[in-house]
């Protein structure tokens, strides 16, 4: 199992204003447990050209 290191920058926002998410917790959390970050997802409400939206990739 390997966990980041750190938090890259999100290049929607362009800042480390990620959603995290730990080993602990559900994958379809939307709040991070505070354990090792092991995911992040984008934070940005954008629609994507497929009209999926960002944070949901």
């Amino acid at each position: 199992m390997k966990f980041l290191r750190r938090v890259p920058v999100d290049p929607m926002t362009h800042g480390t204003d990620w959603g995290k998410r730990s080993v602990q917790d559900k994958a379809d959390s939307t709040r991070w447990g505070g354990q090792n970050v092991f995911d992040v997802y984008t934070t940005f409400d954008g629609t994507a050209l497929d009209g999926t939206k960002y944070k949901d990739w």
